[in-house]
């Protein structure tokens, strides 16, 4: 039973990186202005097989550390500013 529904207005799209991963660095790249992950600190680890990838790919990396590189590589390309606040 729902007894209340309240509207989200800080999500406006929602993309499936394994499927859309072009449109996912894109908008990342273009559009973003905050990047929040969930992963805690092993989160971070690189996988062996991300070490050949290819950031031209139209495929995601499987590790995060990697699709963040991929995502920070697509801004710097793009011209974006790329400060970093650690909060």
């Amino acid at each position: 039973m729902i007894d209340e529904t309240i509207e989200v207005a800080s999500i406006d799209r929602a993309f499936d990186a394994h499927y859309e991963w072009p449109a996912v660095v894109r908008i990342f790249a273009e559009e973003a202005e905050i990047a929040v992950s969930n992963v805690g600190d092993r989160g971070y680890g690189c996988l062996a097989e991300d070490s050949a990838y290819d950031f031209t790919s139209h495929w995601a990396p499987r590790s995060f550390a990697a699709k963040l590189l991929a995502f920070l590589l697509a801004r710097f390309r793009q011209g974006a500013n790329l400060s970093f606040s650690p909060h």
